[in-house]
């Protein structure tokens, strides 16, 4: 559970913390943020002679991000405001709210300690800041997928699929596990054992029109296998493509370039098929973490 004030320890300024759990959509101070201002972090300023005070503003992900925004920033007001009526003279170093661009890629994230500003206080003027990068970068649209795992299994032209994948944003290079199973039709081949299985498969890159946080993937889709066999390491055709169906997040609606996605699977065993189409929904399970393709967009067959 996020407390209502993080000390932040490694800074040079003499006094500073984070001040969480702003109520959602809201700019108010709660009662701990006011006690902890008007005691340490006053204390902190009156050691000073012109004291320096420096105040950031946050938001969670939920919410467009232009909301967030504005929400950081009334925030920030809110608490400096606070600050200037406490009684001790001090001047402000020029901030700005960050609004959500540092918040997770969890678009339903809405912890506390994302709904925060952080302030500090100094015997002098701090360096600026850098400014935070634009929220969309080009390179931020490339995202890469890899099967993981898959399994299928027919019963007459009915085929049910589970596949694991990776999904990853290039740039961010942070990725999740996505599970997707699926019911469809196969042409089997009369004789062939109506069972497959793969291992881990390469990557595969594909671009949207602007980024999104990986949540966005958890969504309907379609894979289409074209006809072939494969066997532990050998195989012919059999590729894959991926289609996401009515893709969307908190900003509108969201279109993969060159779609479907030409994806391939690892070594395995898969029966000879004379190819199949199963529709179901992506899933991610588990926790982000840092990945690195092996290989960049431009080595891809797209």
């Amino acid at each position: 559970m996020t407390v209502d004030v993080q000390r932040i320890t490694d800074t040079p300024a003499r006094a500073a913390a984070r001040l969480c759990n702003f109520a959602t959509s809201q700019s108010e101070l709660s009662p701990g943020h006011q006690l902890y201002l008007m005691t340490e972090f006053k204390t902190a300023m009156q050691t000073f002679k012109s004291p320096w005070v420096e105040i950031v503003g946050y938001a969670s992900r939920r919410g467009t991000s232009a909301g967030n925004l504005r929400l950081s920033r009334q925030r920030m007001q809110a608490v400096g405001l606070f600050i200037a009526n406490m009684g001790v003279s001090c001047e402000f170093v020029k901030a700005i709210g960050r609004g959500s661009e540092e918040s997770g890629e969890d678009s339903n994230d809405n912890s506390g300690y994302y709904r925060a500003v952080e302030v500090y206080v100094y015997g002098t003027k701090p360096a600026p800041r850098p400014e935070p990068p634009a929220e969309v970068k080009p390179e931020e649209n490339v995202y890469a997928l890899r099967v993981i795992q898959s399994q299928s299994i027919g019963v007459g032209p009915v085929q049910t699929e589970v596949i694991a994948f990776e999904i990853g944003n290039v740039a961010r290079k942070i990725a999740s596990k996505f599970v997707y199973g699926a019911v469809g039709v196969t042409a089997q081949i009369p004789f062939a054992p109506p069972v497959g299985a793969g291992q881990v498969g390469p990557w595969s890159f594909f671009l949207t029109d602007r980024s999104t946080p990986l949540t966005t993937f958890q969504a309907f889709a379609n894979i289409t296998t074209e006809p072939g066999a494969t066997f532990d390491k050998h195989s012919v055709a059999g590729d894959m493509y991926l289609e996401f169906l009515n893709l969307s997040d908190n900003d509108g609606d969201i279109r993969v370039k060159a779609s479907p996605i030409k994806f391939g699977g690892g070594d395995g065993f898969s029966a000879p098929s004379g190819g199949a189409v199963t529709g179901g929904r992506m899933v991610m399970v588990g926790k982000l973490f840092r990945f690195n393709p092996k290989s960049s967009p431009k080595k891809s067959s797209k």
